[in-house]
């Protein structure tokens, strides 16, 4: 009876057992059968129907004119009907279409023509008056994936996207730990009635703070809410002229003052946070970083994306 019962246990804890390896298996097996979520800003392949998020919606009217006088803009708005660029090249327009950022440098970007860079266009781009209350429907990522159907139709527009290993910093804590905190209202607050310069510049928004007679930036820049990643993306990879990959692991948005010296300090200035001799009153952009946010600049290698333009023409004007 005894002998009887073990057996039983053994049975009984072999199919618990087996039970959770099935199901553990299983687990497992849904997980990595789960689809990625597809980078629209990372391909210039179509999207399949399953995954398109302009619902198959074009536009019914594009022109495409030479430039006109009295300065550049691209207008989207959310109650509109269409997009309209004004006297942008085809850097800008690439650059604003795969959402690149104004950190990409432009060795990221091969293959382009001469006039890629010089040649400026006016495109007025309209859907169906049908399709407006749709199209008013759609974010900005899906209504930038409609016009790249115009890239690719008038201008013939044929890329892809390859990762290159180049030298890189890998933005990581310090020994010492974090010395800023997690946003909070109250903290985005502190920056209202402050000058700020939104995403044109470092592609993100940053404060210049000053006392009041005192340059504008002179007491530091704030950063009222942004993620490790947007800043390792975007102002740090632009203030190093390398791309800065975020290795933090942090998720949380953040508010903090970062006050260092120009980019031109930043870029000569030792990435071990020692800076140079003729260094000024502000710090190096790395000091800073370690000092003042618990931060630390690595040096190391990584992937970087680069934008390889196969074959791309001058539209004809309409």
């Amino acid at each position: 009876m005894v002998v009887r019962s073990a057996v039983a246990k053994h049975v009984n804890r072999g199919l618990a057992l087996l039970t959770v390896f099935v199901l553990a298996t299983f687990t497992a097996v849904a997980q990595v059968a789960a689809p990625a979520a597809p980078d629209f800003d990372r391909t210039c392949a179509a999207p399949a129907p399953a995954d398109d998020p302009t619902h198959g919606i074009t536009f019914d009217a594009v022109s495409i004119r030479p430039i006109e006088p009295y300065g550049g803009h691209l207008t989207n708005p959310p109650d509109g009907d269409g997009i309209t660029i004004k006297n942008y090249n085809l850097d800008d327009i690439i650059r604003w279409n795969f959402n690149l950022g104004f950190a990409w440098r432009d060795d990221q970007l091969q293959g382009t023509p001469k006039w890629y860079s010089t040649d400026e266009f006016v495109i007025q781009a309209r859907v169906a008056d049908s399709d407006v209350a749709a199209w008013q429907k759609l974010d900005d990522a899906a209504r930038r994936l409609v016009f790249r159907k115009v890239l690719v139709e008038r201008f013939k527009l044929a890329c892809h996207f390859v990762d290159v290993d180049q030298p890189v910093y890998n933005l990581v804590i310090a020994k010492g730990g974090l010395k800023m905190k997690e946003a909070t209202p109250d903290d985005i607050k502190r920056f209202t009635g402050t000058f700020c310069i939104l995403p044109d510049y470092f592609g993100v928004k940053v404060c210049l703070l000053g006392k009041p007679g005192s340059e504008l930036g002179s007491d530091g820049l704030g950063f009222p809410d942004i993620s490790m990643k947007t800043f390792a993306d975007q102002y740090l990879t632009k203030s190093t002229g390398r791309t800065v990959l975020d290795k933090t692991g942090l998720t949380a948005a953040y508010t903090f003052i970062l006050n260092h010296a120009s980019p031109e300090v930043q870029v000569s200035a030792s990435p071990n946070g020692s800076g140079s001799a003729s260094e000024p009153a502000a710090p190096s952009l790395f000091t800073a970083l370690l000092e003042q946010l618990g931060l630390k600049l690595e040096p190391g290698r990584g992937p970087v994306p680069v934008l390889v333009i196969d074959h791309i023409e001058h539209p004809t004007q309409n």
